[in-house]
């Protein structure tokens, strides 16, 4: 028909421009780093960011499994279902977040993480700050995981993939400018940062708006919800 068309024509630009975002980072940032930081600083910002990054691994999969338990009953017809789905998932990722936001508070100022990781051009109170910083922006992307859950939820997937991406234009726009400007690896944590936290704002509020009807929040959060989605997660 001529809707499954246009659905999957749809869907085939919006992961299309997913795909040319992720080639576009990867083709674009290094050489600026590389030029405006060199190998040494791009370096050790590669290392610190990696640690904050690692902990995405607490997720297991959850939001992923709980975003596609809810289309399949959002199709079914099954709205109670796959809002329960969604808001367990929201849930998780919140706890996830508050784990991770308490390991960097607390561990990051009591390691010297110039020493233990051979840094060359980042201070430890540099290195100490830029950890808290990249963990609160890793929790943007892990709250993004239920958002694209959402989108869909609500049969708006094209347009979720699309407007996702653009959260990792906007982050490729961003350390241009910053890197161009001359900024420091914090500079960059905090831009990176603030540009996240308000695309995620931005984002929620489309969502809400595209929204026929409630999907995120917490009360229907279900731990037997969350065990059942555990298991496949895991899997």
């Amino acid at each position: 028909s001529s809707t499954l068309s246009k659905r999957i024509r749809l869907n085939t630009i919006s992961y299309g421009y997913t795909q040319i975002v992720t080639i576009a980072a990867q083709l674009l940032l290094i050489p600026f780093f590389l030029s405006a930081w060199g190998t040494d600083r791009y370096a050790d910002w590669l290392i610190l960011t990696g640690i904050p990054t690692l902990l995405t691994l607490l997720d297991l999969g959850v939001s992923q499994a709980s975003a596609n338990k809810a289309t399949v009953l959002a199709g079914a017809g099954d709205k109670s279902g796959a809002r329960q789905s969604m808001q367990t998932a929201l849930a998780f990722s919140l706890g996830i977040c508050a784990l991770i936001v308490l390991l960097s508070i607390t561990l990051a100022p009591a390691v010297d993480w110039s020493a233990l990781l051979n840094l060359k051009t980042i201070t430890n109170n540099d290195s100490s700050l830029i950890i808290i910083i990249m963990s609160f922006y890793l929790c943007t992307s892990i709250l993004g995981g239920p958002l694209d859950g959402w989108f869909r939820t609500i049969d708006r997937t094209a347009t979720g993939a699309f407007l996702l991406a653009n959260r990792r234009m906007a982050d490729i726009l961003v350390s241009l400018i910053v890197l161009t400007m001359g900024g420091s690896p914090t500079d960059l944590a905090v831009a990176l940062l603030i540009t996240q936290t308000i695309a995620f704002t931005t984002l929620t509020l489309i969502a809400r708006a595209l929204s026929p009807w409630p999907v995120l929040g917490l009360q229907y959060a279900s731990l037997q919800k969350l065990k059942s989605i555990y298991r496949p997660a895991l899997a």
